[in-house]
């Protein structure tokens, strides 16, 4: 996936650190910092190299850890959205509805694995 990227090593340590820290808040500011750039910076090359934005990549990261636990989890939606760092189940519901398409009940009801 970093095959064709010019900052390979900056790129790559950053989505690291958001696939460690995604449960936590996480802001531009502590990326920026963990990876030795300015948040301009950094946010421009992401954005030029992965096409997408930090927080964009956050959320797919969140989205795709959370469709794991509802596949597998007996846990609420509420619980589900806080384990994978949303303080907002609204919120979470909204992203998710954008990523994947459907709400995570509906999801969690055609992807159900016991």
């Amino acid at each position: 996936q970093f095959g064709n990227i010019k900052h390979t090593d900056t790129i790559f340590k950053a989505a690291s650190y958001v696939k460690e820290h995604y449960n936590e808040k996480i802001t531009l500011d502590q990326i920026a910092n963990y990876v030795y750039l300015s948040k301009s910076y950094l946010s421009k090359i992401f954005k030029e190299e992965m096409n997408c934005t930090l927080t964009g990549y956050i959320n797919k990261v969140r989205i795709d850890k959370s469709k794991m636990l509802l596949r597998y989890e007996n846990l609420s939606i509420v619980e589900i959205a806080n384990l994978v760092g949303f303080d907002d189940q609204s919120y979470f519901t909204k992203v998710f509805r954008n990523i994947v398409g459907i709400s995570p009940g509906k999801y969690r009801e055609k992807h159900r694995r016991v």
